[in-house]
């Protein structure tokens, strides 16, 4: 899949090349996540409910209709308990050609555990995280069908972030 530029997207049935394994319902977690030096700010409801629909959206159409997304979101920013810099997002370290998933769902696993205690992530397949805007310094996790520790076990999960909400995704 290449990101739309300038072209339209021919339309045709994507769901063989994308979203082709997530097909039925998907439940699916929006998280804002900031920290005590690097504060979100106002309007993160009207951000969420952007995100969702956007995501929603997206997946329709490129599943054709076979997958559908159960979005739930934590309506406030969840602050993360160290300053940002303390927060590891480089999984381009060590042998990541080969490790890239396992390096990343590790530095990932920090967020799952704040995650986790304020919210159930049994039933949840994939978490996607935004953080304020502003002075952005995290690479993007994305971390796919990695078992992480919650509260309640341990539970696969997609994990992806982004800088400043989900348009990072376009």
């Amino acid at each position: 899949f290449k990101q739309k530029t300038a072209y339209e997207i021919p339309k045709r049935d994507w769901s063989s090349d994308v979203c082709s394994s997530d097909q039925g319902t998907n439940e699916v977690l929006i998280v804002p996540i900031d920290f005590p030096d690097f504060k979100g700010g106002p309007g993160v409801l009207e951000q969420l409910a952007y995100d969702k629909k956007w995501l929603v959206d997206w997946y329709n159409y490129f599943s054709n209709g076979k997958s559908k997304f159960n979005v739930t979101t934590i309506n406030h920013w969840l602050t993360m308990p160290k300053p940002k810099t303390s927060y590891e997002t480089n999984g381009k370290i060590g042998n990541a050609l080969t490790n890239a998933n396992q390096i990343q769902g590790d530095q990932a696993q920090v967020f799952i555990d704040e995650i986790s205690k304020e919210i159930d992530l049994s039933k949840f397949s994939t978490v996607y995280t935004f953080y304020p805007d502003g002075d952005y310094f995290l690479n993007d996790l994305i971390v796919r069908s990695k078992l992480f520790k919650t509260k309640e076990g341990e539970k696969y999960l997609n994990f992806f972030s982004w800088g400043r909400n989900l348009e990072g995704m376009r």
